[in-house]
């Protein structure tokens, strides 16, 4: 019979990224930017994904920060904003 094996926890290019680009800087949860072009930037779906995570886990002033976040992302685009 298998044992259990409890997933990793961390995903290893994480500890990579600098402590800027997730929105729970303390804890590296919820990350929310890309390197492009030698530099970390704001990442549309990376805000999405993390508003979404945040909600699902209950992290509602995580969650609002995101969507804020997103929101000026879409405004900068030229696109509606998002209704919470």
């Amino acid at each position: 019979m298998a044992t259990y094996r409890e997933p990793a926890r961390w995903n290893p290019n994480r500890g990579e990224m600098p402590s800027y680009a997730f929105l729970d800087r303390k804890n590296r949860r919820y990350p929310y930017m890309m390197y492009r072009d030698e530099k970390w930037v704001r990442s549309e779906k990376g805000l999405l994904y993390a508003y979404s995570r945040a909600k699902q886990q209950g992290d509602l002033a995580i969650a609002r920060r995101a969507f804020n976040m997103l929101n000026e992302e879409r405004k900068k685009k030229g696109k509606e904003p998002l209704e919470w």
